[in-house]
């Protein structure tokens, strides 16, 4: 799906039960961030940025082989409601520790030690 609002984006995520990104590389993995920010359970694959963007809250896979993809969607489909509790409210937390303030005061930290090396 392409060209949605973030009202209908938003509504996905609320009805969906998991958010599956089979993704070998993503620049940063915004895609998770947004889902686990939602409340979702995410699987994906472990490679690139995802693991440290996903964190301990999201689900992985080692590759994105349809057999793997489908068996851990399987598994994560099969929490508990406890479980599935504890996963949303770590990965809404974790989520939550990437925020555009902070992402901008370690950018400017950055330039800054730049400008001063110079």
């Amino acid at each position: 799906l392409s060209g949605l609002t973030e009202q209908e984006l938003r509504t996905l995520y609320q009805t969906a039960d998991l958010f599956v990104l089979p993704s070998t590389y993503e620049g940063f993995g915004l895609p998770v961030l947004e889902a686990l920010s939602a409340g979702l359970t995410v699987l994906t694959v472990r490679a690139a940025s995802l693991p440290e963007v996903g964190g301990e809250a999201a689900f992985y896979v080692q590759a994105p082989e349809p057999e793997l993809l489908a068996a851990k969607i399987k598994e994560a489909l099969r929490l508990s409601a406890a479980e599935r509790r504890q996963r949303t409210e770590q990965g809404k937390a974790w989520a939550g520790a990437f925020t555009w303030e902070r992402t901008a005061a370690q950018t400017l930290r950055i330039l800054r030690n730049i400008a001063e090396e110079r």
